[in-house]
């Protein structure tokens, strides 16, 4: 089994590994605790796109995991990009 890193950003945990696929990859975990259908689709669009748009940024091939927890407001299209942009450069995202 392999070893990842894990860290949090607000109410999303991360978790990543480095794999050997040419490409990287995102898995999303968006639990009934977050909201309605309408609000937990919201997060999961905002972390697609923000993934899409940061992905050639990663130096490495990743798989991310992000696990969203608890009510919250969805956070902005940039605040999950700097997210993202924090696992491309291998540091610890802030919470």
């Amino acid at each position: 089994m392999q070893k990842g890193a894990c860290s949090h950003v607000g109410n999303c945990k991360v978790f990543y590994v480095e794999n050997a696929k040419p490409y990287s990859r995102l898995g999303l975990i968006v639990g009934k605790k977050v909201g309605h259908a309408p609000a937990r689709s919201k997060w999961k669009r905002r972390l697609k796109e923000s993934f899409r748009l940061e992905r050639q940024g990663f130096t490495h091939s990743l798989d991310v995991v992000v696990l969203v927890r608890g009510k919250s407001e969805t956070p902005s299209l940039n605040e999950l990009r700097s997210m993202f942009r924090c696992l491309a450069s291998n540091e610890k995202p802030s919470p």
